[in-house]
């Protein structure tokens, strides 16, 4: 089994008091790390609850004192789907007012669209928030032989671990066009409506095919036939959902400021998005691939080891472009990403910005860069 980070992470953090919330999207692997955090309690202790059922539901409606009831003598509480429950916040406050240290309550997500917005007020200074991803590389745990020798169907099929845990080809292209055809937007058809997801298909469509370019949404709209309003709406619920992220460009005078790209977390659910499974070294989008991938993997780990930053894309008004810059403090240091690294130098107009370093990744020199390194 594939240790993931933010086990240790959340087992440091039980019984202290504050309620763990561990969201993220859709068959990343939430169930399986509750599981593991559970056996941290008797089984007699521990009450479940899941936010698709109807018996979870009715928790929205019941008094304080009789939800308090359902947990008597338990000292874990999961609700798996919290951000399904209505109240979710003012419930478990009620809860955590009255049992205290006595009772550790996790709640998991698959999106933030509900789950944050209802828990930030009633869980002040009450919560902890972990954020969990597709596989990383670093969780794989690969020697660099073995890094090399997996790259290409990382790259074609993802790290969604249910891909990840198939064996062969075919097997991981059908777990992860399932995968792609509905369950991981399945939050965002809950707030839009059934009827809205022909025009959410087409968008996720058009971003995939999109990577590593500067969104413009006007296009977008124009394209798909989807009002302007509504392109914006959908990206943020995607991003909410944790399905693709944002990425701004660095504001400052000389470069451009108008526009964003916007990424996947997992590039096996783009591919299958785009409708291209074809082998890595057969494509013609390998670099924009590439990108994507290193970015993500990038973010993930900043974000694992909760480092202080912020991300963004640099490109100057003559065209230089730099595809990931990381900004500690006054602190800048760029990467640029090349599947080969054939006709790419580092850009002399951002090293007039003094950054503290400027690293061309490849897939020759993955291992040796500090792409995975914090």
């Amino acid at each position: 089994m594939i240790n993931r980070y933010l086990k240790q992470q959340i087992e440091n953090r039980l019984n202290k008091g504050k309620v763990i919330i561990l969201i993220g999207a859709r068959q990343v692997g939430k169930t399986t790390l509750t599981k593991e955090l559970l056996k941290h309690y008797d089984s007699g202790k521990i009450v479940i609850y899941n936010g698709d059922n109807l018996e979870a539901q009715k928790l929205s409606k019941m008094s304080s004192s009789q939800i308090k009831g359902l947990v008597a003598g338990g000292r874990c509480l999961l609700i798996d789907e919290a951000h399904k429950i209505n109240r979710i916040g003012d419930i478990v406050k009620s809860l955590v007012d009255e049992l205290g240290d006595g009772l550790q309550v996790i709640l998991t997500g698959s999106s933030t669209i509900n789950l944050i917005d209802s828990t930030t007020e009633p869980l002040t200074g009450r919560k902890r928030v972990f954020e969990l991803y597709p596989i990383s590389l670093g969780e794989l745990e690969l020697a660099p032989a073995e890094l090399e020798a997996q790259l290409p169907d990382i790259l074609r099929f993802g790290l969604y671990p249910e891909v990840v845990n198939e064996d062969n080809p075919a097997d991981k292209q059908e777990a992860l066009t399932e995968l792609a055809e509905s369950s991981i937007y399945r939050d965002v058809l809950d707030v839009t409506g059934a009827r809205a997801s022909g025009d959410l298909v087409a968008l996720l469509r058009y971003l995939a095919q999109n990577i590593g370019q500067t969104l413009s949404v006007n296009e977008a709209s124009i394209k798909l036939s989807i009002d302007r309003r509504t392109v914006d709406r959908y990206i943020e619920l995607l991003t909410k959902s944790y399905i693709v992220f944002p990425l701004y460009p660095y504001s400052k005078s000389g470069s451009i400021s108008r526009a964003y790209k916007v990424y996947f977390w997992d590039v096996g659910i783009r591919n299958a998005l785009a409708e291209d499974l074809t082998e890595v070294e057969l494509r013609n989008d390998r670099n924009a691939l590439w990108q994507n991938f290193c970015i993500a993997e990038r973010l993930k780990q900043v974000k694992y080891d909760r480092f202080l930053c912020h991300h963004y894309f640099w490109r100057s008004y003559d065209g230089a472009e730099v595809d990931l810059i990381e900004v500690v403090g006054q602190n800048i240091r760029g990467f640029r990403f090349s599947y080969d690294a054939k006709n790419l130098r580092r850009s002399t107009v951002f090293e007039s910005m003094n950054p503290q370093s400027q690293e061309i990744v490849s897939l020759a020199n993955l291992n040796q860069s500090d792409l995975l390194k914090v």
